[in-house]
């Protein structure tokens, strides 16, 4: 089976149609076995599997396919809003549902389906409004900085003279430095505007924060903002971003892998095998972390040993199912060779 996958490039078909689902709210895999006919379902027995292997897995972005024959009337059906026929962009005739995964990483109402395609949205829509906020207030903040002080003359030269007035204003410009001098006239005023900026720090970062938590992700990794505050450190959300991560991964991905691995199976000419798959879980344990589990499970069975609750053996045999006793040891040299606790 493994071998099989790097054949069909299979963690890169399923890295860009993640990419796509993410930008454009959805992808299909179409899967190809050299069919004659698209319209027709893919036949998933070994015998017929076994003749006609899957050729290939591509990418279709949904822009270049829209939904044939869909139910959308009677909501009790299991079909009720999923393609049955499919048309793809510059092939003639319909492909059949069977020979397409559709990958939608945020699925779309019921109600909306139809005006997305029966994809879904785009994680790129969910950005769209706070990277725009983020952004206005971004160059408001850079246009604030060349405008924070305003010098104000208060003249009725504007009124008598408007040319001399523009002059003496472009002159005033020119030599405006902490040596200069103002020549004011007895009926002019000179007045001073100075925009506080404090404060502003904080809603630049908070608006940048929105734009990373409408792409769920943590903002030390998605713009590199060091934790701030007492003992911050950010485990906790690197940590709700890990369990986003392995929810998509179980819900989403997972059965898109175990869907390709029977199919594969079946090529190989079983019936009566399923496949299932499972991620490594993304979130690890420091060395101290692990340090204290096992010392707590020996501090456990040691109690559990002490109370009558287990036999020495049982315990011993149970640290060396874990691995915290070395597997050479047998529990009738435990009183005469020392126990190798991997702490």
């Amino acid at each position: 089976l493994e071998k099989r996958l790097q054949e069909l490039d299979f963690t890169s078909v399923l890295n860009e149609a993640i990419k796509t689902s993410l930008s454009f709210g959805g992808a299909l895999i179409f899967i190809d076995i050299n069919a004659k006919d698209l319209s027709e379902p893919i036949y998933d027995k070994s015998k017929i599997m076994s003749k006609n292997k899957i050729q290939g897995l591509r990418v279709v972005p949904p822009y270049l396919c829209g939904a044939s024959e869909v139910e959308t009337a009677n909501p009790l059906n299991s079909d009720f809003m999923k393609p049955k026929k499919w048309y793809i962009a510059g092939n003639s005739g319909v492909v059949d549902s069977s020979r397409v995964i559709p990958l939608v990483m945020f699925e779309a109402p019921s109600l909306i389906k139809p005006l997305f395609n029966f994809f879904g949205i785009s994680l790129t829509q969910f950005m769209k409004n706070y990277v725009a906020s983020a952004d206005i207030a971004r160059q408001s903040l850079s246009d604030m900085l060349l405008r924070f002080r305003s010098e104000i003359i208060k003249s009725d030269l504007i009124k008598t003279n408007p040319t001399e007035a523009v002059s003496r204003a472009k002159a005033i410009n020119k030599q405006k430095n902490n040596n200069a001098l103002i020549l004011l006239t007895k009926d002019e005023e000179f007045i001073q505007s100075i925009t506080p900026l404090s404060g502003l720090d904080k809603l630049i970062a908070q608006l940048q924060e929105n734009v990373a938590v409408s792409a769920r992700l943590p903002s030390v990794k998605l713009l590199g903002l060091t934790p701030s505050g007492f003992n911050a450190t950010g485990d906790f959300d690197l940590a709700s971003y890990y369990d986003e991560i392995m929810s998509l991964q179980n819900s989403i991905i997972k059965p898109i892998i175990e869907q390709i691995l029977n199919l594969l199976i079946k090529e190989a000419g079983w019936d009566d095998i399923t496949a299932t798959y499972e991620f490594h879980i993304l979130e690890k344990s420091s060395d101290l972390d692990k340090a204290q589990v096992k010392n707590l499970e020996i501090d456990f069975i040691t109690k559990a040993i002490s109370a009558g609750i287990l036999t020495d053996e049982q315990g011993f045999n149970y640290l060396k199912d874990k691995g915290f006793i070395d597997n050479s040891y047998d529990f009738s040299q435990a009183d005469d060779l020392e126990m190798d606790l991997d702490l």
